[in-house]
């Protein structure tokens, strides 16, 4: 694999990961959002894991 091809994949890793942190700051820090939010925030987060897993299986 190009080593280029290896960096774009490290950063979307790295990526998803910084995105999950985030989300699951937010929520933790918005306890009173709505059922709606919450879900989406939820969902959201198990997207970025699967793209992580996803990405894994190529580095």
């Amino acid at each position: 694999m190009e080593e280029q091809t290896i960096t774009l994949l490290k950063e979307c890793n790295s990526g998803c990961n910084m995105g999950i942190q985030s989300v699951s700051e937010c929520m933790n820090k918005c306890r009173e959002a709505s059922h709606a939010s919450i879900s989406m925030a939820k969902k959201l987060v198990k997207c970025e894991e699967k793209l992580m897993e996803d990405v894994k299986k190529f580095l």
